[in-house]
């Protein structure tokens, strides 16, 4: 199944997918949601800034960049992107109070030496979310 959902934030409208998991529960999915201007040029090292309002319908079906990295399980390459502060959020129902997972990704050290995945779950969400 791959239906989608649109809905309006402060910042825009975006389009989600309804999915199925492995047990056939239905979930709401919206990937590659910008929460901060990409950390380039004279915004690196400093505050996230909040993203802009876009216009028009964005396509939250996607995931976002990842963070630079190095890759030396073959050989030693810098893959990624410095526009990488995107949020991945799941959730069951839309409308009502429920349990709602938030992903984010972040890097540790300078070249991203670390890559993580960070997973919060949080029981009421509020889509402008500021960090």
């Amino acid at each position: 199944m791959d239906s989608r959902i649109e809905i309006h934030m402060q910042e825009g409208k975006l389009i989600g997918i309804i999915d199925k998991d492995i047990y056939d529960n239905y979930y709401i999915d919206f990937r590659g949601m910008p929460y901060a201007k990409p950390p380039i040029e004279k915004l690196r090292f400093k505050d996230p800034i909040p993203t802009k309002s876009w216009s028009g319908k964005r396509n939250a079906s996607k995931y976002g960049n990842n963070t630079v990295q190095i890759n030396n399980l073959i050989q030693i390459e810098i893959e990624g992107s410095e526009d990488c502060l995107y949020l991945n959020v799941y959730t069951t129902n839309i409308v009502q109070k429920d349990v709602v997972l938030l992903t984010l990704n972040y890097k540790l050290g300078v070249l991203g030496t670390s890559f993580v995945s960070l997973c919060i779950i949080v029981h009421t969400f509020v889509f402008n979310i500021l960090i």
